[in-house]
């Protein structure tokens, strides 16, 4: 099992991304706008879009699946950095099964210190830029440098590694890689409401994204693709090839080094931007400090980001315990669940319907900043059959309908 290739992700991913970029911008029109409704450049939350334009019953819907999506997230998260962790620590020898526990515990006590004391000296954006960042950048240059002298690149492009048909299944995963719609109330408030550098910093920071996992996609699948002496196995690894990459009975130890820790840099960071979300989004849902949950002030929110993390910690260190239930759960079915019906309807139907509410509602409502998306309701409509498409054919699929009729077609044709 291959999976899709190179040739058929590209052109998916730029859909995804093309889909979740309409959506950040529509989301941050809404934030601009809200904030002009209130008279002050200030946080306003995901929470509070909701309220405000789907009503009381239809914003708490809304603002429970959002919270519970985080929580799923958070949980992914810590696991696969918790794993990664693990082997990072046992690369190339032999480890025991308690060291699973260990290490998900270990990740799971040093973000939760770090998030806390950062959140507490509001030294979180700081620590991101001047650290994490950089430190992330370096792996994946380093990564991306030592698979580059292996990879067949001639292969990737070979027809017989292509297997377009199992595309479709794959745009859940690409929908939710492309979910940061949590950070971006702070993104809206930090650049204090100023269109043109909002919408260059969401253009530019997902473009840059996407131009590094193009290149990273490509020299990883180099490495996996091809039939020389190089090529890494496939063999029990479930067709992943980051995770045959990451065998060290298959590749280099110096790749599957670079490789673990670009996996774990992004748990890290994936980690951080969710807890950071979930926090000033939990100001929102409990009314305590709304107006100024992201400025300079004293308010507690290290408490909520150590209390945030401590549910899904706990379950991620007790699945450690079991491998029979470890091995059950898999970290790449519970995204798609989340792509397919989360992700989906919160950050595809929600923004389209909540900007088509603003623009052409019935209630009059002042708009501080023209459309940041062109072609009007044309974008607005095709976001919701993106997400229509994607919930029902997910929908179907998971159900098992699809299989079902094939059985009965093979069945009917005998």
């Amino acid at each position: 099992d291959y999976g899709p290739g190179f040739l058929t992700p590209p052109p998916a991913t730029l859909v995804a991304w093309t889909y979740m970029t309409i959506s950040a911008l529509l989301t941050s029109e809404l934030l601009i706008n809200r904030c002009g409704e209130t008279g002050k450049v200030r946080n306003v939350g995901l929470l509070e879009l909701y309220q405000t334009y789907l009503g009381d019953i239809g914003g708490k819907f809304a603002g429970v699946g959002f919270l519970l999506v985080s929580y799923i997230m958070m949980g992914v998260y810590l696991s696969e950095g918790g794993d990664r962790l693990h082997d990072l620590l046992f690369l190339g020898a032999d480890a025991n099964g308690d060291s699973v526990v260990l290490s998900r515990a270990i990740f799971a006590i040093v973000m939760g210190a770090f998030l806390s004391a950062a959140s507490k000296y509001n030294v979180v954006q700081k620590i991101m830029i001047q650290f994490f960042v950089p430190a992330t950048m370096l792996a994946y240059s380093s990564g991306v440098s030592t698979a580059l002298p292996t990879a067949d690149l001639g292969a990737i492009w070979s027809l017989s590694n292509q297997h377009p048909e199992v595309v479709l299944n794959a745009f859940p995963l690409l929908f939710m890689s492309w979910t940061y719609h949590g950070v971006v109330p702070r993104v809206v408030y930090d650049l204090e409401c100023n269109k043109k550098e909002i919408t260059k910093a969401i253009v530019g920071g997902s473009t840059s994204a996407l131009i590094m996992y193009l290149i990273w996609n490509a020299v990883m699948l180099g490495n996996v693709l091809g039939d020389g002496a190089s090529a890494v196995s496939f063999a029990g690894v479930g067709g992943n090839p980051l995770t045959a990459i990451g065998d060290t009975s298959s590749s280099s130890s110096s790749l599957a080094y670079w490789v673990t820790l670009v996996t774990e840099m992004a748990a890290a960071t994936s980690l951080i931007g969710v807890v950071l979300g979930f926090v000033n989004e939990f100001y929102d849902a409990v009314g305590t400090i709304p107006s100024r949950s992201y400025g300079p002030v004293e308010d507690n929110k290290w408490k909520v980001a150590l209390l945030t993390l401590l549910p899904p910690a706990l379950v991620s260190v007790a699945l450690g315990y079991s491998d029979s239930i470890m091995s059950s759960v898999d970290n790449v079915e519970i995204i798609e669940y989340a792509g397919a019906f989360g992700a989906s309807t919160l950050f595809l139907i929600l923004p389209a319907l909540m900007a088509w509410q603003c623009r052409y509602g019935d209630d009059v409502r002042p708009l501080t900043v023209r459309p940041m998306v062109p072609f009007g309701k044309i974008v607005l409509g095709s976001l919701y059959k993106a997400a229509g498409t994607l919930i029902v054919e997910q929908g179907l699929e998971k159900l098992g309908v699809f299989e079902f009729i094939q059985q009965i077609l093979l069945h009917t044709g005998q």
